[in-house]
């Protein structure tokens, strides 16, 4: 078989066919099929060469590429630009949320804004001040009310000091304790509650809570005495010296001279708070509080000391190797303690006290006993009448150190409530 090369892709194949089954172009016919032109003469016989046309073949036909390849080639390209778009959009943040922007607007406003309306920026700034204070106030809850461990006190020397405590009600109260001097210059006092005597006289110490305030009036007792009389100390031999060093003024190194603002008290709602403080620490004294059970009152370590949960924890103090203990006491929400007989009285009505254990810290002081529900009647009396004072509405008054049972006695049926005085 003759084969014969296609002169537009080059593919051999069967020279009888006329179309190349590849491209299936016709190629032209081989040179030695074509006819020979005929031969031409001159008149004298010569033999002239064949014209020679000026027509040149038509060029092969060039390779093109299909519809369908420029289609997805068109497709390709159209999905790049659209991918390529959205990347640039997306780094560039043009779908960031608009609440930054806004906030820098009023931020860029309010640092801008003319000299001319400083009264009206004032009065502005000042409006917008309560609002954000009535947010906050909102989600705390103020003092109510503030007792204080003594309503007066007397300092016999200069430099004494003990430990002034005060209890914000309610438990949950968000406003600070503060505590100030009326006049530094006879006593002053710490943000710990450290009273301290300056020089004779009388001073009230004035405790505030939010808008509740409370006074403690200070006296001071004593002579300065006279610096001939302090060298004449600073002279004297051994037993001069002896005497420097028993004064009571000077609190032994190891702590041994400290004692705690109190021994025993009781909280009566979670979140309640009060501060346990050291009197006669010696200076510089290393103190800690530990709690013994952190499921009834925890304490930091400054002493203050947060109501849990009910239940009865020992708090001890250390001051350099001394330790001091507490009793925290916590009786939350309504309870009673009962005699004979159970808390059911005979009409069916079970009854409750709203305090089972109270401390008192001074002479005066007083809280009520409510019974829940509202009895019919009910009679109060305490055990002891030298430590505290109950009246026909249950209002405890304590009168001298020590504890006493006040019991609600109720058809019958007796409640009992501790009432300890410590001072």
């Amino acid at each position: 078989m003759k084969l014969k090369t296609c002169e537009y892709c080059g593919t051999e194949y069967n020279s009888e066919l006329r179309t190349c089954p590849l491209c299936g172009k016709t190629s032209a016919p081989p040179q030695a099929d074509m006819p020979e032109p005929p031969v031409r003469r001159s008149k004298s016989g010569a033999r002239v060469a064949p014209k020679q046309s000026h027509r040149s073949a038509p060029p092969p036909d060039q390779d093109k590429i299909p519809r369908w390849m420029w289609a997805l080639i068109c497709m390709i390209l159209g999905l790049a630009v659209v991918i390529g778009a959205g990347y640039f959009v997306y780094v560039m943040g043009f779908f960031s949320p608009a609440e930054p922007a806004d906030s820098d607007t009023v931020i860029q406003g309010s640092d801008t804004l003319p000299e001319d309306d400083t009264t009206g920026q004032t009065d502005s700034d000042s409006e917008d001040t309560p609002d954000d204070s009535d947010e906050t106030v909102t989600t705390g809850v103020p003092c109510t009310s503030l007792t204080l461990s003594m309503d007066s006190l007397t300092l016999d020397s200069a430099g004494a000091h003990v430990f002034l405590t005060a209890v914000s009600r309610p438990a949950d109260c968000t406003d600070e304790i503060v505590f100030s001097s009326s006049d530094e210059s006879v006593v002053s006092i710490n943000e710990n509650g450290q009273v301290t005597a300056v020089g004779p006289g009388s001073a009230d110490i004035i405790v505030t809570c939010g808008s509740i305030t409370e006074r403690c009036a200070v006296t001071c007792d004593f002579e300065v005495q006279e610096p001939e009389d302090t060298d004449t100390d600073t002279d004297t031999d051994t037993d001069t010296d002896t005497d420097t060093d028993t004064q009571p003024d000077v609190a032994p190194s190891d702590g041994s001279g400290a004692s705690l603002s109190s021994t025993d008290f009781t909280l009566f709602s979670p979140g309640e708070k009060t501060t346990l403080t050291v009197k006669n620490a010696p200076a510089g004294a290393a103190i800690s509080y530990v709690s013994s059970n952190a499921n009834v009152v925890t304490v930091t370590n400054t002493g203050e000391v947060t109501a849990v949960g009910s239940g009865t924890a020992t708090i001890t103090v250390t001051v350099n190797s001394t330790k001091l203990t507490c009793i925290a006491r916590c009786n939350l929400g309504d309870s009673a303690e009962t005699g004979s007989g159970g808390t059911t009285t005979d009409d069916g009505t079970t009854y409750a006290l709203s305090h089972v254990d109270a401390t008192l810290f001074s002479s005066g002081e007083s809280f009520q006993i409510t019974v829940s529900p509202t009895p019919g009647s009910v009679s109060w009396s305490t055990s002891n009448s030298a430590v505290c004072t109950v009246d026909s509405g249950g209002t405890v008054t304590a009168v001298g150190s020590g504890t006493a049972n006040v019991t609600a006695t109720i058809n019958g049926k007796t409640y009992t409530c501790i009432v300890r005085c410590n001072f």
